[in-house]
């Protein structure tokens, strides 16, 4: 059973040897669709990865995630791990994902004021006439 999330990514074949267990339908609550770019001592290079939401997750999970994390590193502390999870500070590396959704699309699209022509210049309606904003809007968006 997956859950419903604001936003998420899906693992991939890799991604699920690793968290399957913990993300059985595949789906993790992430907090944007945008990645990050995180470095780690264990690491060569930086890697591109989501942030995890972890507010979003059960109690299981959590506890899953720890006992996992803890597996892999020496000089463990586990009421910090926790606390990562529960302030959206671990990663989840964009490599082991097969993409990413939202159900807050308007988010991630540009401001419509941005989106102007060239030609276009920007005028705050609110100091026209109102014969001036019909004007406006019969022209097709062109003030003399």
């Amino acid at each position: 059973m997956t859950k419903d999330y604001q936003d998420w990514c899906y693992l991939n074949d890799e991604g699920m040897k690793d968290y399957g267990d913990i993300f059985p339908g595949s789906k993790v609550p992430i907090l944007s669709m945008i990645p990050i770019m995180f470095e780690h001592p264990q690491l060569d290079e930086p890697k591109s990865a989501y942030l995890l939401r972890g507010s979003d997750l059960t109690e299981e999970q959590i506890e899953k995630l720890i006992e996992k994390a803890s597996r892999k590193f020496d000089e463990f502390d586990k009421e910090e791990m926790r606390t990562h999870i529960l302030t959206n500070q671990i990663p989840i590396r964009v490599e082991i994902t097969s993409g990413a959704g939202t159900k807050r699309i308007f988010m991630y699209l540009p401001d419509e004021d941005m989106e102007l022509d060239e030609e276009e210049e920007w005028d705050d309606e609110e100091d026209w006439e109102e014969e001036d904003v019909d004007e406006y809007h019969s022209s097709g968006g062109k003030r003399e």
